[in-house]
């Protein structure tokens, strides 16, 4: 799902993304997302244990900027 407008939590620096999110972690639901503020708040499933957490998040993420899960390290 790439958005049909300017993401304002996601912006180029050079060669660089920056990422304004604010992760909750070990929640109910899937990932839920809603703006808070300039960034993005995301309520993450996937426990912060076994970089559980991480992997959901990074495959989250290319999926939401449109790159390939190899593009996100």
């Amino acid at each position: 799902m790439v958005p049909s407008e300017p993401l304002i939590w996601a912006r180029r620096d050079d060669t660089d993304w920056l990422l304004d999110l604010h992760v909750l972690l070990g929640e109910k639901a899937a990932a839920e997302v809603e703006k808070h503020g300039g960034r993005l708040k995301l309520k993450i499933s996937a426990p912060p244990v076994d970089n559980k957490a991480n992997a959901y998040l990074l495959t989250w993420l290319a999926v939401q900027l449109g790159v390939p899960k190899s593009a996100v390290p």
